[in-house]
């Protein structure tokens, strides 16, 4: 075999390498998306965020488990927040008309 030959078989197989990482990645972006329809409100934003090489077995398949597991995950929701607190409106008392009971002018006049 020459170097040309040497150098085209080493092409083709790095172009072979690359086609399939990218269809292993699109597979397990389709399994991702069959899990979590109806689970996830945006599977698609969640699939912007997450590295599908993570979700790939040794072989490059998907790794049906792994997607599950984090479906799963994703679709907890968290407990509701504690209502928050609630000052009673209670009475009110009237404005003094003298100006003793201001706080601004008992300030000022120091």
């Amino acid at each position: 075999m020459s170097d040309a030959e040497k150098a085209l078989a080493a092409a083709r197989a790095e172009g072979k390498a690359e086609a399939e990482a990218v269809a292993a990645r699109r597979l397990a972006a389709a399994e991702f998306r069959a899990l979590a329809t109806g689970r996830l409100v945006n599977p698609e934003a969640a699939l912007a965020v997450i590295d599908l090489a993570k979700l790939l077995t040794r072989t490059g398949e998907p790794d049906r488990k792994a997607i599950a597991a984090l479906v799963d995950q994703l679709a907890t929701v968290p407990e509701a927040p504690p209502p928050p607190g609630r000052i009673p409106g209670g009475v009110r008392q009237p404005v003094p008309t003298d100006g003793d009971n201001d706080w601004l002018r008992r300030v000022r006049r120091r």
